[in-house]
């Protein structure tokens, strides 16, 4: 022991804030375990960490598992809220969780045009 964390100021083995790092590391990475990608999702977004090391983590869990890939796609692809438009409003069902989604309720992916659901997935992950 004997260094101090630059960002809780709690004693610790690492230099820095490393101690805190690891900390929301782990944190993310139990979350996604348990295949809590929103609320990795949300803790992702509200830590104030430099954004380069963000993302370097973001591929380190993207190579690790399925949901680290989910997560990476949720933070990274640039997902927007559906603008409503004049077209009708889409209703269809996840593929995986069969949950029903529509244009009101979901994001759209700006990759595939499919609705992004609660458990994570898009057309992105779809396999034809």
């Amino acid at each position: 022991m004997g260094k101090i964390c630059s960002k809780c100021r709690k004693e610790t083995y690492y230099d820095n804030d490393l101690h805190c790092r690891k900390i929301f590391k782990d944190k993310i990475f139990n979350l996604l375990m348990s295949n809590e990608i929103e609320k990795a999702k949300l803790l992702f977004d509200s830590e104030l960490f430099d954004e380069k090391w963000k993302k370097s983590l973001l591929n380190e869990l993207r190579v690790k598992c399925e949901a680290g890939r989910i997560l990476n796609k949720l933070v990274e692809v640039n997902i927007q809220l559906k603008e409503e438009t004049t077209k009708p409003d889409r209703v269809v069902r996840c593929y995986n969780c069969k949950e029903s989604l529509s244009g009101s309720t979901h994001k759209e992916c700006l990759d595939c045009h499919w609705f992004v659901c609660k458990c994570g997935v898009c057309g992105c992950q779809y396999s034809f």
